[in-house]
């Protein structure tokens, strides 16, 4: 199995087991893939389909400020394990068509990654994050995951990077990976708001394209990891 493959069966199961797992190679046999929080919640919205169901998912949702949610994913373990499998690939490079490059792995479009990985994206896309968007962002339907990679900022190599936008994106999400950094963070000029103390797992989403430009702070010590998701409606 590749990781991934049976994340979708959390819809079918009470909510004491909505937590997904998968057997790999690539992860422990009961190596949590959901944040338990919010793959029960949104396991009771599917099933239930009821206004008190699908006002659970949004309260997990804070609104630091005006566009920007912050929500519990995936769990740390999917985390460690998604480090563990880029580092180990170690093919981070600028997109030479992105006009805002960074040193990222692709978890789409890098062969080797996407075979193990992609199943593992699609998956929490249709069953976790559209599901999810949708409640945060009054219905609002995206429809495809753009890109979705890894990005390293280290003291040795891109340590930040300028302000911009997502032009490829309608909502994007940062993930943060590990928090063994000092430093960095997404930054929101506009709201002066970064996402520094985001506990590892959760996604902070906002509007890609138009309102949200965003800036990645400079670390100062240790490496940063940060999976990013581009998604369009």
């Amino acid at each position: 199995m590749k990781p991934g493959d049976d994340i979708q069966a959390f819809r079918g199961r009470s909510a004491s087991r909505a937590t997904a797992s998968v057997e790999t190679t690539q992860f422990d046999p009961n190596a949590q893939i959901v944040d338990s929080r919010i793959a029960t919640a949104i396991w009771e919205m599917t099933r239930l389909k009821t206004p008190e169901s699908v006002a659970a998912v949004a309260a997990l949702a804070s609104e630091p400020v005006p566009g920007v949610r912050v929500v519990p994913f995936v769990a740390p373990a999917f985390c460690s394990k998604l480090i563990e499998a880029a580092d180990a690939r170690g093919a981070y490079a600028p997109d030479p068509d992105d006009p805002h490059p960074g040193q990222e792995l692709s978890l789409l479009f890098d062969p080797a990654m996407a075979s193990a990985w992609a199943p593992a994206i699609q998956a929490l896309f249709t069953y976790v994050m559209r599901p999810l968007i949708a409640c945060c962002y009054d219905g609002f339907a995206v429809d495809h995951v753009r890109d979705s990679f890894v990005i390293r900022y280290s003291m040795d190599g891109q340590r930040s990077m300028g302000i911009h936008f997502d032009e490829a994106s309608d909502v994007s999400a940062a993930v943060a990976l590990n928090d063994a950094f000092a430093g960095g963070g997404v930054n929101f000029p506009r709201y002066n708001w970064s996402t520094r103390n985001v506990p590892v797992g959760y996604a902070v989403l906002f509007p890609g394209r138009v309102t949200h430009a965003h800036e990645a702070l400079p670390i100062t010590d240790g490496v940063r990891y940060s999976m990013t998701w581009w998604m369009r409606g």
